[in-house]
């Protein structure tokens, strides 16, 4: 046989064995749910896939890295009660002896003296100090901003510019707060924050409103998340909020960004509260996103 007949026949038989074999089933792919946020859960309902640490996004939004809260564990032990044993004085016998006592004269009582009641003075009662809207005294470092046209008051860096504007588009308007040099065109020095307050579209509230928006910001901000979104108090207002890390370009130049976005719905209004900065500014942008919402308050909440 040639090596051509010979390599024709390996061929048929091998066209044979592959025929006869058997195929297995291709499975079908699972199509992965949509995640939701839950207030009672605190987080999304579907996990979210490992992403890199610098990832590019089409949107920009405020970042700090958020950590579950862990459930709150007492290390304190519990008190033991110590018991002290009652010791019982043991009874001395009676003597045997049969004595013939002697009748004694009883002495008579003498009278008890009759107690004298002092009347106690009665206190003054303390009026209780009436709660005022004067706004906490700022950290060092930071000025107060009060604006009384949209209703807040917030303590923001010295030496900040602020600004207002208006997205009539959308029924909104806002501050910004802007760092020295900080340019949102070129991203040089990038540092800012803004406040903005717009109608409620949702039609919404309590944690029907925050369940929503927190949906609402896993499925725009799902590519650059740092944790889920997690709720929060907001000058004793319920909100959710979200942390976030982005590589975004800025001419020429693609810039690492970290921020936090902040939803709170106040007297039926939704407010929107951001923070952006330079990933190389994170130890000042967090501490500035601290204290930038820890003296945040709304002026309807504190009137009269």
């Amino acid at each position: 046989m040639t090596r051509r007949a010979a390599g024709a026949f390996l061929l048929v038989i091998l066209t044979v064995v592959g025929a006869c074999s058997p195929v297995s089933p291709t499975p079908l792919p699972t199509r992965t749910p949509k995640p939701t946020f839950t207030v009672a859960a605190g987080a999304a309902t579907v996990p979210l896939a490992p992403t890199e640490t610098t990832r590019s996004a089409s949107q920009v939004g405020p970042s700090a890295t958020p950590s579950a809260e862990p459930q709150s564990i007492s290390t304190e032990s519990q008190p033991t009660a110590s018991v002290a044993a009652a010791v019982s004085p043991t009874p001395t016998s009676a003597p045997s002896a049969t004595l013939t006592a002697t009748p004694t004269a009883t002495a008579e009582p003498s009278p008890t003296p009759a107690p004298t009641i002092m009347a106690s003075p009665t206190a003054e009662p303390t009026a209780t100090p009436v709660p005022t809207a004067t706004p906490l005294p700022c950290p060092e470092g930071y000025a107060l901003h009060v604006q009384e046209s949209l209703g807040f008051s917030v303590c923001y860096p010295q030496g900040w510019l602020v600004s207002d504007y208006e997205d009539p588009e959308n029924g909104a308007r806002g501050v910004s707060f802007d760092a020295p040099g900080s340019d949102r065109v070129t991203g040089a020095a990038l540092q800012f924050a803004t406040v903005q307050v717009a109608p409620n579209t949702t039609g919404l509230e309590g944690e029907a409103y925050i369940e929503a928006k927190g949906t609402a910001l896993i499925n725009q901000y799902m590519e650059v998340l740092v944790g889920w979104p997690y709720t929060l108090t907001l000058d004793g207002q319920a909100g959710v909020e979200i942390a976030y890390e982005a590589a975004l370009p800025y001419g020429n130049e693609i810039i690492a960004v970290l921020g936090w976005r902040t939803l709170v719905l106040v007297d039926g209004q939704e407010w929107t509260i951001e923070v952006v900065g330079r990933g190389e500014y994170r130890d000042g942008m967090e501490a500035f996103h601290t204290a930038f919402m820890e003296s945040l308050l709304f002026l309807s909440l504190h009137d009269g």
